[in-house]
């Protein structure tokens, strides 16, 4: 499951795109 952790990376790294707070 790469990909998830890909995206959850992206979302991390750039959470300015998506303003939901990092878990």
């Amino acid at each position: 499951m790469r990909e998830l952790h890909l995206l959850h990376s992206m979302l991390c790294l750039e959470p300015r795109k998506s303003p939901v707070p990092p878990n």
